[in-house]
């Protein structure tokens, strides 16, 4: 929903119709953002895990690098679906 009011926010502020665009494209880093069942901040800091505005895990964090490692090693058919590997950034 939040994609599709975006562009169309950006075709009425272009003052374009649907018809003008050939084609649309994002890009995301893959940030995690942690939310209950209310859409409230989940805080996700082991040092303070109480601390709700720390709810998001970044793209970069590579704590889980052992994981990812032990993940690949095991060669499941499902890497394919990722490209033959996971990495710490797709927040294993």
């Amino acid at each position: 929903a939040a994609v599709c009011n975006c562009v169309r926010g950006a075709l009425s502020a272009a003052g374009a119709t649907a018809d003008e665009v050939c084609g649309v494209a994002f890009d995301a880093t893959c940030s995690l953002v942690l939310l209950d069942s209310e859409g409230a901040p989940v805080g996700i800091d082991p040092t303070v895990p109480d601390e709700a505005r720390r709810n998001v895990i970044v793209w970069m964090d590579h704590r889980s690098e052992e994981q990812a490692a032990r993940i690949n090693r095991g060669g499941h058919a499902r890497l394919a679906n990722v490209g033959g590997a996971v990495s710490p950034e797709m927040e294993v």
